[in-house]
């Protein structure tokens, strides 16, 4: 297993009429420049065993989408595609993942962290 950090965080300023879009449209989190996901897939495949095929993660959506108003603290989920492609036999595979985040929002300061586990077994 890789030794790298377990967890991921994301910290930005995020405007509240957005915020509150969020609620109807989750996916309008992964649009925001600030949601850097190469940066996320960065931290996925740090954690990935088996890197044969060049794994590309594609096709990010969120659903899940829950916040508490009180608290100021909710919980999303992050699918993903892990796209692979074996130039020397001309194979691809694709499997699909996810990462469930929680997050905090307050005074338009959006925190979110997920831990990534890789549920590849291995032979």
């Amino acid at each position: 297993m890789n030794q790298h950090s377990q967890t991921h965080t994301i910290k930005f300023q995020l405007d509240d009429a957005l915020f509150h879009q969020l609620i109807t449209d989750p996916n309008l989190l992964i649009n925001h420049d600030s949601f850097d996901t190469i940066q996320l897939s960065s931290f996925i495949l740090n954690h990935i065993e088996d890197l044969d095929g060049a794994p590309e993660l594609t096709d990010f959506r969120m659903d899940r989408w829950r916040f508490d108003s009180e608290t100021k603290t909710g919980k999303f989920r992050l699918h993903f595609a892990i796209n692979r492609r074996f130039c020397c036999s001309d194979q691809e595979s694709c499997r699909t993942d996810y990462l469930d985040f929680s997050f905090s929002y307050a005074n338009q300061n959006f925190e979110a962290t997920a831990n990534y586990f890789d549920w590849t077994v291995s032979a």
